[in-house]
């Protein structure tokens, strides 16, 4: 019996190692790419280093010095060439100082590192309008305010389906486009837009439907499964595709699989996201919350919410490398539910500012909206 013991606490132990070994390769992996998208210098591959970057800690189910170093200076030339912030700087510039003996590392990188995060904290600083909390509110008690503000988990829970109309006017450097449309929803994840456009200049009429699993684009009559070889063929410097573009990447199809369509927040309070605190921004004589939210497939968002209404004010995010404001105004009651009317998108690319003109919860939409 001791035999049989002893032999399977080997065997128990190889297979680990043998595991552990696995895992080290793996990460080795993504590390190796992190390394090659970094040294293309470009925000797209910034973003793409750090998500490689970030399974590699996910498959080690910790972090070192030598991930924490190309993190963070991914962080910085992100932060530097797009004018975002994101809070995981602060924690990757932490765990650097807490891991890294400056004695054993090599100096070079060490003082890389001191350099960035001395100019980090200058800008910090610079940056007068970003009030730090010496008592910080939980962010799930603000993410739960905001719930019952718009009406409370109860009543959220019981819509099903939306279905609005609006217009739109996209301004893409000289050129303005007006835009009318519809969207429909469907719990869990459903999605569906159609926007038309009758400028005699560059008319045009796109549909995006995700039925749960898989996306598929109508532009000006063309119908065909979503890949990133397709999308990227669509574009070619069209606006009216870019911003059907903005809707339909590879990222958001994946997002949207897990993603509740209607009210997101509800899904932060499960567990499966981390929530951050950052502090509190003063834009414009208001004072609004900053968070960061970090869901399960390791996607970033900033939320601001209005720390007199509850409300949430403005979204940002990285979108295939470049940065995306959403901002949310006009709220209006829906039956037991608070919604806003205007939606303004703001990128580098182009300004889209959106009315909703009608909104009906449950009713309209069906199943057949989707196939």
């Amino acid at each position: 019996m001791k035999k049989i013991y002893i032999i399977t606490i080997f065997l128990i132990s190889i297979n680990a190692k043998i595991n552990s070994q696995d895992k080290n390769i793996e990460a080795i992996t993504y590390y190796t790419n992190a390394e090659d998208y970094f040294n293309k210098n470009t925000v797209v591959d910034y973003d793409n280093c750090l998500k490689e970057l970030r399974k590699a800690e996910k498959i080690l189910e910790t972090t070192n010095s030598k991930i924490l170093y190309l993190k963070i200076k991914a962080l910085n030339e992100f932060r530097i060439l797009t004018d975002y912030y994101d809070t995981e700087i602060d924690s990757s510039l932490a765990s650097f100082f807490k891991l890294t003996d400056a004695k054993e590392y090599p100096l070079e990188k060490y003082s890389e590192i001191v350099k960035i995060s001395d100019q980090y904290n200058k800008d910090k600083m610079n940056d007068s309008t970003v009030i730090e909390m010496s008592h910080k509110i939980p962010p799930e008690v603000i993410i739960r305010n905001y719930i019952r503000a718009i009406g409370g988990a109860e009543q959220l829970q019981q819509i099903k389906s939306i279905f609005s109309t609006f217009e739109s006017k996209i301004v893409a450097g000289e050129d303005e486009y007006q835009i009318t449309g519809m969207e429909k929803q469907m719990f869990p994840n459903k999605y569906f837009i159609e926007q038309n456009s009758k400028i005699k200049k560059n008319p045009f009429a796109n549909k995006y439907v995700f039925d749960g699993n898989t996306a598929y684009l109508i532009y000006n009559g063309f119908n065909q499964k979503l890949n990133f070889d397709i999308i990227n063929g669509y574009t070619n410097g069209d606006v009216q595709a870019m911003v059907t573009y903005s809707l339909a990447t590879s990222d958001k199809i994946n997002h949207n699989k897990i993603q509740h369509v209607f009210f997101p927040q509800i899904l932060y309070l499960t567990g499966s996201y981390r929530l951050k605190l950052h502090g509190i921004k003063n834009i414009e004589g208001n004072d609004y919350y900053i968070i960061q939210i970090i869901s399960p497939t390791d996607d970033i968002d900033i939320e601001f919410y209005d720390v007199k209404t509850n409300l949430l004010v403005m979204k940002e995010f990285r979108l295939d490398g470049g940065l995306l404001q959403i901002k949310y105004t006009n709220y209006n009651k829906i039956g037991n539910v608070l919604l806003p009317y205007n939606h303004d998108i703001l990128t580098k690319v182009f300004d889209s500012h959106t009315t909703i003109k009608t909104i009906k919860l449950n009713e309209v939409v069906s199943e057949e909206d989707f196939k």
